[in-house]
C-alpha cells in the first residue's frame, strides 16, 4: 500500500475595506515537513472532475478522483482555514461574518462517496509566522479561553511577561492568531474511483462604496468591464454595499495531470451586479454565472467582487441543505455550557451553541443550526426548559481591564439572552430516538412535568445562546431543537 503526506485545498474569503494584501494558499498534496506544510505531487490520482459552486451563503465542491494504479493509495486529506484573531480587535472589527463564527471550520463537512465522514480538527497559535503555541502553554495561556489566558497572564511575573511581550503579545497577554484544519485518511482503491465533497458557510467581509468612481486598482483586480461600470455608476447604485473573495486554483503541484473536466457556479442576489476575472464566464441562469472546461489548468486566483443587493441572509436566494435523510448519517444541533462570563449568580446557567464539551474525546465548541451538527446515532443528554416569567433575571461578572489591573463588576445580562426560564437535562437520549418535536417534548414533559419541553434555539429574543435558571454539571453537548431549520434529528 503507497502512503502519500496531506491533500490540501483552501478558500480564502477577506474583506477589501480592510485587507490590502489577500493571503491566499492553493490546492495540493503535502507533507508535514520541519518548516511546516510543504507541496507534494502525485502521480497515483487523475482528477477526473470538480465542481466548484460560490455563493456568498455557502461554498460547495465536488471532486471525483482515480486511482491510475493497481496499488490502493492512502494519504491524510486536510484542509486549513484562514487565522482568525480570538481576543483581538482584529477579530471584531476586521469586517468578517457569517462562517458560523469567525472559526471557519466549524461548517465545515464533507462526504466521501455520499457518506459524512468525522473529522479531526487541530489548532495552533501564531504570531506572524512563528508558531508559539508550546510557549503560551508553558506560562499557562489558554489560547482559545480569553478568561483563563487572562488570569493566567495576570499571575505571571513581570519578567515573565516582558518574554511574551517581545514575542509579540501586548501589555494585556493577547496578541496571537490561531491556525486550524480539519484533516482525515483517505485510501483511493486501485483502478477505482473515489467522489469526494465538502462544504461550509464562509466568513465574508462587508464594505461600503460611496458616491464617486472605481479607482483604476478595483477595475483591473476585477475586470470590470464598461458595461458593469455603466450599470454601478448609475444614480441609484452609486452608493452600495460590496463584498469581495479570492478563490486559488492550482493544478500543477498535486495529482496527474490537468482537471479533466471543470465546472465553476458563481450564485448571487438578484439585485446584486458581480465582476470577476475568468476566461469562458458566461449568465447561465437569471441570478447565476458558470464556466464549463475541457482540461483544466490554473495557477491563478478567481477574484470575484459582489455589489450591492444587501446583507447576505438564507431567505435572499436559494442555498441547499445538506443533511441526510437517511438516519444513520442525519445530524442534530447540539449546543453545550457556556464559558463567558466566567461567573453567574448561583443557580443560573448560561447555555448555547459555542458551548465547550467533549465528545468521546473529540472536542466540539460550535453549533450547526443549518444541518446539525452531531450524528444522531449518538447519545447526548437532552436540553429541557420550562418557561417562568416570575425568575429574575441573573446578574453577570464582567471583568475589566485598565492598564494591567484587572476589575470585576456584577451587572444584569443582556435581556436579549434572558430566556425567563428554567432548565434542566435528561440523560442520555439517543438522537434517532427524537422522531418528532412532539416526541421530543413528551420525554421531557414525562420526567419533569406537564410545563417542560425540548429547549429551542430561540428560546431567547436573541437566538443562539440564553441564560436560564438551573444547574447543569454534564460536560457533554446536549440537543436542542431548532425551527424552520433542516437541523434536527426528526425529518
Amino acid at each position: 500500500m503507497k502512503y502519500n503526506h496531506l491533500f490540501t485545498i483552501i478558500l480564502f474569503i477577506c474583506c477589501i475595506r480592510f485587507v490590502t494584501s489577500a493571503s491566499l494558499a492553493q490546492e495540493g498534496f503535502a507533507a508535514l515537513g520541519a518548516g511546516g506544510i510543504e507541496l507534494q505531487k502525485t502521480n497515483a490520482l487523475v482528477l477526473l472532475e470538480k465542481d466548484l459552486n460560490i455563493s456568498l451563503l455557502k461554498i460547495t465542491a465536488k471532486y471525483v478522483f482515480e486511482n491510475v494504479t493497481n496499488e490502493p493509495y492512502t494519504t491524510k486529506i486536510s484542509f486549513p482555514f484562514p487565522e482568525y484573531f480570538p481576543f483581538s480587535q482584529e477579530s471584531s472589527d476586521s469586517g468578517f461574518h457569517g462562517g458560523e463564527g469567525l472559526s471557519l471550520g466549524l461548517s465545515f463537512s464533507v462526504k466521501v462517496n455520499g457518506k459524512t465522514i468525522s473529522l479531526n480538527r487541530e489548532r495552533a497559535a501564531f504570531i506572524g509566522k512563528r508558531e508559539v503555541t508550546e510557549l503560551l502553554l508553558k506560562y499557562g495561556l489558554d489560547i482559545t479561553d480569553q478568561d483563563k489566558s487572562t488570569a493566567a497572564f495576570n499571575k505571571l511575573l513581570q519578567n515573565q511577561k516582558d518574554d511574551l511581550i517581545k514575542v509579540g503579545l501586548d501589555e494585556y497577554g493577547r496578541g496571537w492568531g490561531i491556525h486550524e484544519k480539519s484533516y482525515w485518511e483517505q485510501t483511493f482503491k486501485g483502478k477505482e474511483k473515489t467522489i469526494i465533497e465538502f462544504e461550509y458557510v464562509p466568513a465574508f467581509g462587508n464594505g461600503m462604496k460611496y458616491d464617486g468612481p472605481f479607482s483604476d486598482k478595483l477595475k483591473s483586480d476585477f475586470c470590470i468591464d464598461s458595461a458593469t461600470l455603466k450599470a454601478l455608476e448609475k444614480p441609484i447604485n452609486r452608493s452600495y454595499e460590496f463584498f469581495y473573495l479570492h478563490y486559488l486554483i492550482s493544478t500543477t503541484n498535486s495529482w496527474n495531470g490537468p482537471i479533466r473536466d471543470f465546472k465553476l457556479s458563481i450564485e448571487k442576489h438578484p439585485y446584486a451586479i458581480i465582476s470577476l476575472c475568468f476566461d469562458g464566464i458566461k449568465k447561465t441562469a437569471p441570478n447565476r454565472f458558470g464556466a464549463h472546461l475541457k482540461n483544466f489548468t490554473s495557477d491563478k486566483e478567481i477574484k470575484i467582487l459582489f455589489v450591492g443587493g444587501g446583507f447576505p441572509e438564507k431567505k435572499t436566494y436559494e442555498a441547499p441543505t445538506t443533511n441526510s435523510k437517511d438516519p444513520k448519517e442525519r445530524m442534530g444541533m447540539t449546543w453545550g455550557i457556556e464559558k463567558f462570563p466566567n461567573q453567574l449568580q448561583e443557580s443560573y446557567v448560561h447555555v448555547g451553541c459555542s458551548g465547550e464539551a467533549n465528545i468521546k474525546g473529540k472536542h466540539l465548541s460550535e453549533c450547526n443550526p443549518r444541518r446539525g451538527d452531531m450524528l444522531c446515532v449518538n447519545e447526548l443528554p437532552l436540553l429541557c426548559i420550562k418557561k417562568n416569567k416570575t425568575i429574575q433575571i441573573p446578574k453577570a461578572r464582567q471583568i475589566m481591564h485598565e492598564s494591567l489591573i484587572t476589575k470585576t463588576e456584577w451587572e444584569f445580562i443582556d435581556e436579549g439572552f434572558w430566556a425567563e426560564a428554567e432548565v434542566r437535562i435528561l440523560d442520555k437520549i439517543k438522537g434517532t430516538d427524537l422522531t418528532s418535536p412532539k416526541k421530543a417534548d413528551e420525554l421531557c414533559s414525562s420526567a419533569f412535568g406537564k410545563e417542560w419541553r425540548m429547549a429551542e434555539f430561540h428560546d431567547a429574543p436573541k437566538g443562539w445562546n440564553f441564560f436560564a435558571k438551573g444547574i447543569i454539571s454534564s460536560s457533554d453537548r446536549f440537543w436542542v431543537k431548532i425551527k424552520n431549520q433542516d437541523a434536527n434529528c426528526w425529518k
